[in-house]
């Protein structure tokens, strides 16, 4: 039945989500660690994870397409599952609980997730700020020497430079 095909595919999809989250997490400890081989490494099992879930997500569409017409109801343009519990009949209500129980879990976890992408996010720009303050302090002149110089006619331009010429 088509019910249990989308209730399959939604574990599946609850799965996949789990595993990017707890990537997510051992992501955050590779970032503040500096440990740039693990991040590639974790980025690349981020991918092909994403590409399971892009896979089990058409499937659900699918899956709630081919449950509505089970039901005798066309969704049209919509294929989502809070669509077809709305139109599912009430005989259907344990199904219809399993199913927002699922659904549930899986909106918890995209929660959960884009949390810990957003603060992944944050400490990879603080990461990438630092390394440009690094590079600013190690090849850049300041614009204006910090200690005060009594002005003259003749603007004398002398510029400090850096520890390396990056134009080299």
């Amino acid at each position: 039945m088509a019910i249990t095909q989308l209730m399959e595919i939604l574990e599946q999809l609850i799965e996949r989500h789990e595993r990017l989250l707890a990537l997510s997490e051992v992501k955050r400890d590779v970032v503040i660690h500096d440990r740039v081989d693990d991040l590639m490494k974790i980025t690349a099992e981020e991918n092909a994870l994403v590409k399971e879930i892009t896979r089990l997500e058409i499937l659900m569409r699918q899956s709630v397409v081919q449950a509505a017409a089970a039901f005798g109801v066309e969704l049209g343009e919509s294929h989502t599952i809070s669509d077809l519990m709305q139109v599912m009949p009430d005989r259907h209500e344990a199904e219809r609980n399993r199913i927002a129980k699922e659904r549930q879990k899986l909106v918890e976890t995209i929660s959960r997730l884009r949390e810990n992408n957003e603060l992944n996010r944050q400490l990879i720009q603080q990461s990438l700020d630092y390394i440009s303050f690094q590079i600013d302090i190690l090849t850049d002149a300041p614009e204006q020497d910090m200690m005060y110089q009594k002005p003259t006619d003749e603007q004398q331009v002398k510029k400090r430079t850096g520890l390396f010429d990056r134009k080299a």
